[in-house]
């Protein structure tokens, strides 16, 4: 085994041997800024650094320019005390070149600055840039000649209170061949606005973009089989390498508010591709399905399990979760030799969405020298579960506006049973589940915005006849059980976990109130 890694370690250094003779240090990185109040904003440069190249700054500038506005600017960042953690998912035993020893690297630093714009434009860019690449990277033609260019954008004019979308997990560094990889870099926005994740080009530090060597591009940064997927609306990406190296991966993205692009931010990072024998760590959906998508009516609480595995037998895994800042769930974790966790989320009226709510999962092994790991996205859509229609809110959120006209896309050309007394007017009106569902598990019934039993363009109509309006949640009535009084169960255990053996009682009527046979 030591043979084994330090084998394993010494391919690992002859790959990199030029990014220490080019001295580079910055990995990658990303920009993005929080709003503080009329034109102030604090601005956060996150830099990933591998510990062989030259120290990180003290400082760092940011640029702002807007065009339209003819402004430029340039503030210095200064690092955040404490910043500089290792990131390196390195195994107990193995020294990284953060601590002096042979593998690589990668430690995080933070730098932030606050300032006041001076003008209020459609079109800022902040960003940094810092030379050079390293030479050892494969997918960009002649790397070292090209410098690295990260940025976020604002449009202060039009939408002049916004925090930019930031991420919430660190990035995956290393990869290995022959492995299928999910990779969720955990993007989220604190005003809820909508979020599009994409993969773009790579820039130099002129702001133009890279050249790419022969099979690579920048969707598909990683040559892989099959090639790379990228989820846009929860961000995962399903990568196979089939081949060594050092490759770089940008992602994009975009934030919307009422279907106006408002911002943009790109996380610029190296990627090393190895070779190697574990297996990765992995999860099986929400209670064991598969599935990574769900939802509840508004007002309950949802309860869901986690569980994770490892093909291979000796190892252990541990699993974390990055929940949307806007709730507050209670996680409890399993632990054990394969981890499994239990998400509890009370809900109410106040959370009800057409967006889901994401939760990104990390789960990780003891690998050595490197330890395995993986990242995914669940999705939980709180609805209302309004048994009217609203002719208009086709995803029956409470309101009529332009999310609802995506429903009608999805579902075009379903046919179900025509509401009776149907019209176009911003009324409940009782309906008939069709029994086809959106993602977000919304009857098809609520997108047949007319009431025709056929859902296709002419359903836009109640949309503009309607848009604005909202509407009050109305459930249907939960019937009456009057056989049925003081029923209960009794746990003889308060929690339990995967494969817990516990028993439950079933208690009918009580003394004061007896069931009678």
């Amino acid at each position: 085994m030591k043979r084994t890694l330090n084998l394993f370690i010494g391919v690992l250094t002859t790959l990199l041997i030029s990014f220490k003779a080019n001295a580079s240090h910055i990995m990658g990185g990303d920009v993005s800024y929080s709003w503080l109040g009329g034109n102030n904003y604090q601005f956060e440069l996150t830099l990933y650094r591998d510990c062989s190249g030259i120290p990180a700054p003290a400082n760092f500038f940011l640029y702002m320019s807007s065009q339209s506005c003819g402004l430029s600017d340039t503030l210095t960042l200064t690092q955040v005390s404490g910043t500089g953690q290792e990131i390196t998912p390195i195994c107990p035993g193995v020294q990284s070149t953060c601590n002096g020893g042979s593998a690589m690297g990668v430690q995080k630093y933070v730098y932030q600055a606050t300032t006041t714009l001076t003008g209020n434009c459609s079109d800022w860019v902040f960003y940094s840039t810092d030379c050079c690449r390293n030479g050892s990277i494969t997918n960009i033609l002649t790397p070292a000649s090209y410098g690295i260019y990260i940025s976020a954008t604002l449009d202060n004019l039009n939408f002049p209170f916004n925090n930019s979308p930031s991420f919430g997990n660190d990035p995956i560094v290393f990869l290995t061949t022959g492995g299928t990889h999910t990779i969720n870099n955990g993007a989220f926005d604190i005003d809820g606005d909508s979020l599009a994740i994409s993969l773009t080009s790579a820039l130099d530090m002129t702001g133009f973009p890279v050249s790419y060597a022969s099979g690579f591009s920048p969707s598909n940064p990683i040559i892989s089989s099959p090639e790379m997927v990228t989820n846009p609306f929860n961000g995962d990406i399903t990568v196979t390498p089939t081949q060594m190296g050092v490759d770089v991966v940008v992602y994009k993205v975009d934030e919307y508010r009422n279907g106006q692009l408002i911002s943009s931010v790109s996380r610029d990072i190296q990627v090393i591709i190895n070779n190697s024998t574990n297996q990765l760590p992995s999860i099986n959906g929400i209670n064991g399905s598969g599935s990574f998508v769900t939802s509840i009516c508004a007002g309950n609480t949802l309860q869901f399990t986690i569980q994770s595995s490892d093909a291979d037998a000796g190892d252990s895994t541990f699993i974390s979760i990055q929940s949307p800042g806007n709730l507050n769930p209670v996680i409890s974790s399993f632990g054990g030799q394969q981890d499994s966790v239990n998400v509890t989320l009370p809900t109410d009226t106040s959370m009800i969405s057409a967006q889901a709510y994401i939760f990104y999962i990390t789960v990780i092994d003891n690998a050595c020298p490197y330890k395995g790991q993986q990242q995914y996205a669940i999705e939980v859509y709180i609805n209302a579960c309004s048994q009217d229609v609203w002719p208009g809110d086709a995803n029956s959120d409470l309101t009529c506006d332009l999310y609802d006209v995506l429903p009608i896309g999805v579902a075009c050309g379903a046919a179900g049973p025509v509401r009776s007394g149907a019209s176009t007017a911003w009324a409940a009106q009782p309906s008939t589940d069709w029994g086809q569902t959106l993602a977000s598990s919304v009857d098809y019934k609520h997108v047949d915005c007319n009431g025709d039993g056929i859902i296709d363009n002419n359903d836009t109509t109640a949309i503009g006849l309607n848009y604005g309006q909202t509407h009050p949640l109305r459930l249907a009535p939960v019937p009456s059980l009057d056989a049925v009084n003081n029923i209960y169960l009794i746990a003889s255990r308060d929690s339990a976990g995967p494969s817990d053996t516990f028993a439950v009682q079933t208690v009918l009527g009580s003394s004061m109130n007896p069931v009678n046979a």
